[in-house]
């Protein structure tokens, strides 16, 4: 998906997410640090590669209007994250999946079973 809208310093980003899919929303981080991201709410998503990247808030539309009860709220340097303990207790969890490590795909994988099975209730 192109966004011309700026994205951080970006004027043009493009993110790797089709419009009319559904998304399973991992994890949420809204942004305070001064960076690329800042003033940014960021949801966490599986691409189609597998991957959890982070992808503008703006772009999706919630159909499950609540939190999760598997999400740990946390933060650090004034910004504030949303995410499963696994992503709490491993800091470089996000990047041990994306690396491919042992275990990481698997833990991912549970995660998202939990996420989905809870999305049913």
């Amino acid at each position: 998906m192109d966004v011309s809208s700026s994205f951080g310093t970006d004027r043009r980003r493009e993110f790797p997410i089709n419009v009319g899919h559904e998304y399973l929303l991992c994890t949420v981080a809204c942004i305070f640090e001064k960076g690329e991201y800042h003033g940014l709410t960021l949801y966490g998503v599986e691409d189609e590669f597998g991957r959890l990247i982070p992808v503008r808030s703006g772009l999706f539309e919630i159909t499950v209007p609540r939190a999760s009860r598997f999400w740990v709220v946390t933060s650090d340097e004034g910004s504030f994250y949303m995410r499963p303990r696994e992503f709490v207790c491993n800091v470089y969890f996000s990047d041990d999946i994306h690396e491919d490590l042992p275990g990481a795909r698997a833990t991912l994988q549970e995660i998202k079973a939990r996420l989905e099975a809870e999305s049913f209730e």
